[in-house]
């Protein structure tokens, strides 16, 4: 689901909402502790967060969510090798060295799988309909034929009592498909 720096955050506060305020001082955070070469400057880092600014409201207030696990460790393997779509977003638009920023990224805290209840009358209408039908057709299907890709979306925070388990992937077998 996500990179991580403490499991105990997600155990007393739960999984948050993306509030992109939040993320861009974590972004300023974790690479004004970069170290090799080419060291961003603040003002580069401002600058990155100022182009990603137009894709906000795509992501502002939401948790995306992958209802089959087989697709985060085969297709969806982004979100466990550079955490955050959003600063994934912010690392690659660093100019002009973006390529060493991601890789920087793929290196700062913990791929972790949650397992989490998700209410139903917490998805989007759209979500809901989607999920009725992906389970229709499952019934219909054998499981190589099932579509993978089931990602749901929520603007509710999912509580730390909705958490009913985790583990860490070895990310050393994960495609990762931004790379060239």
């Amino acid at each position: 689901m996500s990179k991580i720096s403490s499991i105990d955050s997600v155990y007393t506060q739960g999984l948050i909402p993306l509030k992109s305020e939040q993320y861009n001082q974590k972004f300023i955070e974790i690479f004004q502790n970069y170290t090799g070469l080419n060291q961003p400057t603040l003002e580069q880092l401002n600058s990155s967060i100022d182009r990603c600014k137009e894709h906000l409201p795509y992501r502002e207030n939401r948790i995306y969510l992958q209802i089959r696990e087989q697709e985060l460790l085969e297709t969806s393997t982004g979100y466990l090798l550079y955490g955050s779509e959003y600063l994934h977003m912010l690392a690659n638009e660093i100019k002009p060295y973006s390529c060493s920023y991601q890789n920087y990224l793929k290196n700062h805290g913990i791929a972790t799988i949650f397992n989490a209840h998700v209410p139903i009358e917490h998805m989007t209408n759209f979500d809901s309909l989607l999920l009725d039908f992906m389970c229709i057709v499952q019934r219909q299907q054998t499981d190589e034929d099932f579509p993978h890709d089931l990602s749901i979306h929520t603007t509710h925070h999912i509580k730390p009592t909705q958490i009913f388990g985790y583990y860490h992937p070895d990310t050393r077998y994960l495609i990762d498909y931004h790379q060239p």
